[in-house]
């Protein structure tokens, strides 16, 4: 049967009465008139165009609401909404002219920051910029060796590489950035965007991140001992940044350590540090990691990875740490901290040559008071072999050291010129002359010498590792 029929059929169906007499038919009767005039209608029905179904005719969505949200994602989008337009998108290249009068963009580097202030401040990770500081020279483009040695200059470098550039994109707003300062030994890098519209000659507005305004303003130096943040293991944590160019992105996780450290760009230990589980990828350095109330609790900074992605161990310089070092790179442009003038052997790298107590020490700097006090070097051998093992600091001013994590907390609670007592355990000579790491024991003598400031590295030196940058 034929559609049309099939219609037909069916609204005569839906005409006639409900139920059909049981009795022998009898001729039906006349139709009334408002029936004569429906069934007038009938040859007209497979003209007039159907209603849409339902489903169809309603917008999209209307059917089916969202359910409501649970309490703690309602915590979560809250704490996002509120926080994601003070996080930044850091690009970092070098932009130079091309011969068809086209500026051409070499990358060199992405990441993540947030808003410090309403002055337009961003605070990003240093290794973040470190192209922007520092571009290296490509070996293609490296003119002929100068008749004297040096850096090349700025111009030439300037020639050779084309202009660094740092964009900061935050909210609709994509402005170019200058460097205020950073901190190579902590990872920690201050930006400053145009405050002023020059169209309109009126103050960009800023959104800063939420964090702990003056509770650690009083901070005297980074080892001072202070009330630490009330945060636990277990504890919800929130990471947002641009993973591999994608901005604004969210991951959830938990604290999963407290006091740990990672390995600056400089080689010294950023120690005090936040492990996290949060999906920490390359793009998501600099970012904040904040708690579930939507406040800065540190920097996402590193991961720990064989790969480079993310393992679920990432690292985040705590808001102490950050806070201190910001103050002084905003006041100063620097940092300018404590250091003996000396290189230590990390400890995991001791603990493989048989010294599990003490900082070895593999360099003494000749400029440094510490040189002049006699502090001893690490001396190598024929090939890669070590002739001579150099001092072990075992304790600063009474203070033991097993580590030189545990060193540099140390020295960090001492100021530049301070006069510190080193006690260190030396190797003893050979009576057949010549040393070697299996001398005849040690003893340990008493150093006397100054701190000196320093605002690059004075740390410790490793060789590989797994920690990487984000």
């Amino acid at each position: 049967m034929r559609a049309p029929n099939l219609q037909r059929a069916l609204i005569l169906l839906l005409l006639l009465p409900s139920s059909a007499p049981l009795s022998p038919p009898t001729p039906p009767p006349s139709p009334s008139p408002s029936r004569r005039s429906l069934l007038s209608l009938l040859p007209l029905l497979p003209l007039l165009p159907l209603p849409p179904p339902p489903s169809l005719a309603a917008p999209f969505g209307s059917l089916s609401p969202a359910p409501p949200l649970t309490a703690p994602e309602s915590v979560l989008t809250s704490a996002f909404s509120r926080c994601a337009p003070s996080v930044a998108y850091v690009d970092v290249f070098l932009e130079s002219p091309s011969a068809d009068g086209l500026r051409v963009r070499v990358p060199r580097g992405t990441g993540s920051g947030f808003v410090w202030d309403e002055q337009g401040r961003v605070v990003t990770n240093y290794h973040v910029v470190r192209g922007y500081v520092n571009p290296a020279l490509p070996a293609s483009a490296s003119p002929a060796p100068p008749a004297s040695p040096g850096p090349p200059s700025a111009a030439l470098r300037k020639a050779l590489l084309g202009n660094p550039v740092i964009e900061v994109t935050v909210g609709s707003q994509t402005l170019r950035a200058s460097v205020v300062g950073f901190d190579v030994d902590k990872d920690i890098a201050v930006l400053q965007l145009p405050p002023f519209d020059p169209a309109t000659r009126l103050p960009r507005a800023f959104p800063p991140i939420e964090r702990l305004h003056g509770s650690f303003s009083q901070l005297g130096s980074e080892g001072a001992a202070v009330a630490p943040l009330p945060l636990l293991v277990g504890q919800t944590a929130l990471a947002i940044g641009a993973p591999y160019g994608l901005s604004q992105s969210l991951s959830v996780g938990i604290i999963s350590g407290l006091n740990r450290s990672f390995r600056s760009p400089s080689g010294r230990l950023v120690t005090g540090c936040i492990q996290t589980d949060c999906a920490v990828n390359p793009g998501n350095s600099g970012g904040p990691l904040l708690s579930s109330a939507g406040t800065l609790i540190g920097m996402t900074s590193a991961i720990e990875s064989p790969t480079g992605a993310s393992a679920g161990i990432a690292f985040a310089v705590p808001y102490d740490t950050l806070s201190y070092v910001v103050s002084l790179l905003i006041k100063y442009g620097k940092v300018t901290r404590p250091v003996l003038g000396a290189t230590y052997l990390a400890a995991e790298k001791s603990e493989q040559i048989g010294i599990a107590d003490g900082v070895l020490v593999v360099d003494v700097f000749k400029s440094s008071p510490a040189y002049a006090a006699g502090l001893r070097r690490t001396e190598s051998g024929p090939g890669s072999g070590v002739a001579r093992l150099g001092d072990v600091i075992l304790s600063l001013d009474g203070e033991r050291v097993r580590s030189e994590g545990e060193l540099n907390q140390a020295i960090a609670r001492k100021r530049v010129g301070d006069r510190v007592a080193l006690a260190v355990r030396r190797q003893r000579p050979r009576k057949g002359g010549g040393g070697g790491v299996t001398d005849a024991g040690s003893d340990v003598v008493e150093i006397r010498t100054t701190l000196v400031g320093s605002t690059g590295s004075g740390g410790a030196k490793e060789a590989g590792s797994s920690l990487h940058g984000t």
